[in-house]
């Protein structure tokens, strides 16, 4: 089962009131099968991720400087 399935299989999740006991049955069988694939997938070591990778669409502006600049004439 692919992540992307899995994603749907979230977004389909509601409660019923002809078996309320289904939604956690779906929702333990979901998090049985995302923590198979945790455990069969790759190490990778957790980065922070950079401002262009976040947002790609946004121009790298140098930020505004705040408050008062030490050191620096005006």
């Amino acid at each position: 089962m692919t992540l992307s399935e899995l994603a749907a299989r979230v977004e389909r999740l509601s409660p019923s009131r002809r078996d309320p006991h289904s939604l956690f049955e779906e929702r333990a069988e979901i998090a049985h099968t995302l923590r198979q694939i945790a455990r069969n997938a790759p190490l990778m070591r957790e980065t922070r991720a950079p401002a262009t990778m976040l947002a790609p669409g946004w121009k790298n502006a140098p930020a505004a400087p705040c408050g008062p600049q030490r050191g620096k004439a005006r």
